[in-house]
């Protein structure tokens, strides 16, 4: 695949296809607090509220987070996935975009 695209920089790729609003996410990845805000459509805090029993946003069902380094925490995307198909019905536009991500990630996307 490098020989196709020369010397490139993976980060400036996946950046690009940030800009074009293409989030690329494997079920096993671990992925950040910016990337499960995104799947959910919330913003961080939301995230960190969902996690937090003290707070009245709590979800005993949202996904634990998991040690990714010293300093950073992430989230299996299929746990998130999954989560966001537990959602009530309001959400099937989510779970309807994270199936045409999953899809397009795998290279299964019959949708063409």
């Amino acid at each position: 695949m490098s020989a196709l695209l020369g010397d490139y920089d993976p980060r400036a790729l996946l950046d690009a296809l940030d800009d074009m609003g293409l989030l690329i996410v494997h079920p096993k990845q671990l992925v950040s607090r910016e990337t499960v805000a995104r799947l959910l459509g919330c913003c961080e805090n939301t995230v960190d509220n969902r996690l937090d029993e003290k707070h009245k946003g709590f979800d005993c069902r949202f996904p634990q987070k998991r040690q990714k380094g010293e300093n950073s925490v992430g989230w299996v995307a299929g746990e998130v996935f999954n989560y966001i198909d537990s959602l009530p019905g309001a959400k099937a536009a989510t779970r309807q975009r994270k199936r045409s991500l999953t899809r397009r990630t795998l290279g299964t996307d019959d949708s063409q």
